[in-house]
């Protein structure tokens, strides 16, 4: 299953108060409610992908959802200073990339 990213102003408000990089919790946020429920009315799904808030909404999905058995983001506003990895995941991002700039375990690329 793909999540896409920021796309309307409500996602905007998500970005800056549900994030890994905010306080707020992102299960709250309107992409992961919709992502939620397109997984659950899709059982058969076992890997999720995303970018950017899309990203941290898979990465949330497969962190409460055992059944999911891989994620791959984009540009994910991952917040991984130490570049500690994780299982089945991979995670890709741009050099200049502000929003994904603390994930110190995503494969870089120009």
């Amino acid at each position: 299953m793909y999540i896409a990213g920021s796309h309307t102003m409500k996602d905007w408000y998500d970005d800056y108060t549900k994030t890994p990089y905010a306080i707020g919790d992102l299960r709250n946020s309107t992409r992961y409610q919709a992502a939620e429920n397109a997984l659950l009315d899709n059982p058969q799904v076992k890997e999720v992908r995303g970018h950017s808030l899309g990203g941290a909404v898979a990465l949330e999905l497969q962190k409460n959802y055992p059944d999911i058995e891989a994620s791959r983001t984009y540009g994910a506003p991952v917040f991984n200073p130490l570049g500690t990895e994780s299982n089945n995941v991979d995670r890709y991002r741009n050099w200049t990339d502000p929003v994904s700039m603390f994930d110190r375990s995503a494969v870089k690329s120009i």
